[in-house]
C-alpha cells in the first residue's frame, strides 16, 4: 500500500491497457483518471490532486453513473471508493474484471479494512488508500 497518491497514480501509467470490450481504446487520447466516490467532499479533493499532477480527470458520484458513460472513454485508472452509494466497490471491481474492462483500480477507503483490502488486491487492485488522501 502507497501513501502518496499522486506517485500511485503516476506509476500506474504504465500499466494503462487498452480494451476493446467495455472502453473502446482505439483512441489516442491520454489517459484518464476515472474518480468514483459518493462523498462530493472526497471527489472533489481527489479531482484536485489528481489534476494538480497533469492528469485528465472524469469524477462520477456512483458505480451506475460511471457504468452508463463507460463505453468509449477510452483509457484510464480507476481512483475507486469503497463503499459507493449504490453498490460496494469490490462489486464494481468484479464486474470490471468480469467484463475485461483493462482499467487499473487504485482503492479509497475511509476505515482500514484489512479483508477487504486483500480481496481487492487479489483481484487486481494496484493499491489502497485510506483518507483523507492529501497530496503530500
Amino acid at each position: 500500500m502507497h501513501s502518496d497518491p499522486v506517485q500511485q497514480l503516476s506509476e500506474t501509467s504504465s500499466e494503462f491497457r487498452k480494451d476493446e470490450t467495455l472502453l473502446v481504446s482505439s483512441c489516442s487520447e491520454a489517459p484518464t483518471i476515472f474518480i468514483i466516490d459518493g462523498k462530493a467532499s472526497v471527489r472533489k479533493e481527489l479531482e484536485r490532486i489528481v489534476r494538480s499532477a497533469g492528469w485528465r480527470v472524469r469524477p462520477f458520484s456512483s458505480a451506475a453513473e460511471f457504468l452508463t458513460c463507460a463505453r468509449g472513454m477510452g483509457p484510464g485508472c480507476i481512483v475507486l471508493d469503497s463503499l459507493l452509494p449504490d453498490t460496494c466497490g469490490l462489486d464494481l471491481q468484479d464486474r470490471l474484471n468480469r467484463s475485461d474492462a483493462g482499467l487499473s483500480i487504485v482503492f479509497v477507503t475511509a476505515q482500514s479494512d484489512v479483508p477487504a483490502a486483500v480481496r481487492a488486491m487479489r483481484a487486481g487492485a494496484i493499491g489502497v488508500l485510506t483518507t483523507p488522501v492529501n497530496d503530500q
